[in-house]
């Protein structure tokens, strides 16, 4: 999908964090894929890796993340790598 119709989608969203979210989350961040968290205000994962398990209920931009203690986690994609 290109940028331009990633903002059409987005700004059809009911909030502006909703719309950012979905704007800013791509990053290549796939069901199934092995990540590693470069940034993370919210929970203390910051470099840990995890395996993607699907989209979250918190909406666009944002992903179930798996880590190996079994501790499943919804965080941003913009804050996600592939690894």
């Amino acid at each position: 999908m290109n940028i331009d119709t990633i903002i059409q989608e987005a700004v059809k969203k009911d909030s502006i964090a909703e719309a950012a979210n979905m704007i800013l989350g791509d990053n290549n961040v796939k069901v199934g894929s092995s990540v590693a968290v470069i940034n993370d205000p919210t929970y203390p994962f910051e470099g840990a890796r995890g395996k993607v398990k699907g989209e979250s209920a918190k909406g666009a931009g944002f992903m179930d993340v798996e880590f190996e203690n079994g501790t499943v986690v919804p965080l941003q994609t913009s804050l996600l790598i592939p690894v």
